[in-house]
């Protein structure tokens, strides 16, 4: 898979369901696990990187608020995804989950300091994408092949998706998501505390997005 491929998996749209509080300090909550604020933090300055170069080739650059939104609602479909594997006892293609040794080094040379950070973040995207591939062979019955990777993919998302209520989905208020991980009018902003986390540390922002 291309660098560019790898790319476009951390910034795709994913469509979440949530519901009710989280624990103080957490960005989302998945069946009694945290996501914490310190791991979307991180997460959202890999996603503003990726945005950032992408930038520099003409790409639209996206605000603060926006990939913050996205980074929650990947890694929250990251582990769901990885329960529904587990208990349904799918199988996940390897060769899938891996990135080339040679996109790695793509990294490394493009991100310089920040390739730790951006390797790690592609590969949990790359793992996630490979779970969605199986789930949905599992779903509709196909055997995955390079032609239909992708249409799999997007039934095992929607079969992640609903999925959520039964693992109790929560994402923090001051995400500004609604229940279907979509921007609800709220302060969509994690630079302010929302209710239940006025002891919160503002983060500071990220970069290559937008105030």
């Amino acid at each position: 898979m291309s660098p560019l491929r790898a790319a476009s998996l951390l910034i795709v749209a994913l469509g979440l369901s949530a519901c009710g509080g989280v624990h103080p300090g957490a960005a989302a909550v998945v069946d009694g696990r945290v996501i914490s604020m310190e791991t979307l933090d991180r997460t959202a300055d890999v996603y503003c990187l990726v945005t950032a170069r992408s930038a520099q080739q003409g790409a639209q650059q996206v605000d603060n608020a926006q990939v913050r939104r996205q980074a929650a609602n990947d890694l929250v479909m990251h582990q769901v995804a990885r329960k529904v594997v587990e208990e349904r006892g799918i199988t996940v293609d390897p060769t899938l989950t891996e990135l080339p040794a040679s996109q790695v080094e793509s990294i490394r040379a493009a991100f310089g300091d920040d390739a730790d950070e951006v390797v790690t973040v592609f590969r949990r995207s790359q793992r996630l994408y490979a779970e969605l591939i199986a789930i949905g062979a599992d779903e509709t019955g196909r055997t995955p092949n390079q032609d239909i990777l992708d249409p799999l993919a997007q039934a095992g998302q929607q079969a992640v998706l609903d999925a959520y209520p039964t693992y109790d989905v929560t994402f923090a208020s001051r995400l500004g998501l609604s229940d279907d991980g979509q921007p609800d009018g709220g302060v969509g902003s994690l630079s302010v505390p929302g209710p239940g986390d006025e002891k919160a540390t503002p983060p500071s922002g990220p970069v290559g997005c937008s105030a």
